[in-house]
């Protein structure tokens, strides 16, 4: 059910990623929130193979993914939090950046 949560969620917040940038504006907190999403997917034990093609047609959806399966998958909930929170600050701070 956890999996199927993460899944969603992250297709939710692709979207509003995409529309925001379609309409101009950079939504830097949608973007940290989705990976935060996309990286409790992969400490969950989401396979890759399901998360990429989620992100279709959405190049940062597309990079976040990548870059969370080349974080390693933590076997204690104290380091996964501690990877999720870390990937969603690391986003922030790229779109931040990005976004002056």
């Amino acid at each position: 059910m956890q999996k199927f949560f993460a899944m969603t969620l992250a297709i939710v917040l692709s979207g509003m990623v995409v529309e925001a940038h379609a309409e101009g504006g950079v939504d830097c907190e949608s973007i940290s929130k989705l990976g935060a999403t996309v990286m409790s997917a992969r400490q969950a034990g989401v396979p890759m193979s399901k998360m990429l093609p989620l992100m279709k047609g959405n190049s940062v959806g597309e990079d976040m993914v990548i870059a969370a399966y080349e974080t390693p998958k933590f076997s204690t909930k104290e380091y996964r939090v501690k990877a999720e929170m870390e990937f969603e600050d690391e986003w922030y701070l790229q779109c931040v950046k990005i976004a002056r």
